[in-house]
């Protein structure tokens, strides 16, 4: 009986060891993921900006005209 205890405490050990690992890797994953959003919208940021002073704001254009 001891024996199969100390069997499952060092299987079980195992187990959590490979769920940390993989715990890990999925953390790492999401971690990139969140970088790569951060510079897309920066992006997004950056093209807002350009469009906005391309197209300007609209809050002194009047509808229906065209500015300069």
């Amino acid at each position: 009986m001891e024996e199969e205890t100390e069997v499952d405490i060092l299987l079980a050990r195992k187990r959590r060891e490979a769920n940390d690992r993989y715990f890990q890797r999925v953390n790492q994953g999401i971690l990139d993921v969140v970088a790569k959003l951060e510079d897309v919208a920066i992006a997004m940021r950056a093209v807002e900006q350009e469009s906005k002073e391309l197209w300007g704001d609209g809050i002194e254009s009047v509808p229906g005209s065209a500015k300069p």
